[in-house]
């Protein structure tokens, strides 16, 4: 299974490094081991509280909360 799944990432030339030279934003996408079941999550949900504005998950929207 992992050398076909290597095979499949060398076609796709996932292998091959990008060098990004000008002002872009770019989305890193990384598959370790096999997926996770359907509803399987990997840590709590934190976050998810506006009334909590310390941890709230939008302060990304407010520099100063950020």
């Amino acid at each position: 299974m992992l050398d076909n799944m290597a095979q499949i990432l060398r076609q796709r030339n996932a292998f091959r490094p990008i060098i990004i030279t000008e002002d872009k934003v770019g989305t890193v996408t990384v598959h370790y081991g096999p997926s996770l079941p359907s509803g399987g999550i990997v840590a709590p949900t934190v976050g998810d509280a506006p009334s909590d504005p310390e941890t709230y998950h939008n302060n990304s929207q407010n520099p100063e909360n950020f």
